[in-house]
């Protein structure tokens, strides 16, 4: 599954979308989560020729050890259990030389007077 990406915890599908209308060839983007309704949404809203939509838990994912040219969590890694397990699994799946990107939210808590 070279020339490919994969969108961990895609929510309704907007970048895997967005990846994957930019493939050509055998290239795919891959979106993940482990949501249902999220996934039903993203079928719904984003289908193509070169896009994929994979249910399960971000701790393990179920694809080879380098089978993606990029990987990407966009606005939810704060959201799963484990978020570094997640991106360690991140890392296994990226091919060598592959590009990862990793955007999420960090909430401090009010400092007390």
């Amino acid at each position: 599954m070279r020339s490919g990406s994969s969108n961990v915890a895609c929510g309704p599908g907007t970048f895997t979308r967005y990846f994957g209308e930019r493939l050509d060839g055998d290239g795919i983007a891959v979106g993940f989560d482990i949501s249902r309704p999220m996934l039903d949404q993203a079928v719904r809203s984003g289908r193509g020729p070169h896009i994929a939509y994979v249910r399960g838990d971000a701790r393990r994912l179920p694809f080879d050890d380098g089978t993606f040219d990029a990987v990407c969590c966009y606005a939810a890694l704060y959201l799963v259990p484990e978020p570094m397990t997640v991106v360690d699994e991140m890392i296994r799946v990226l091919s060598p030389g592959g590009r990862i990107a990793v955007m999420t939210g960090y909430g401090r808590e009010h400092p007390k007077p």
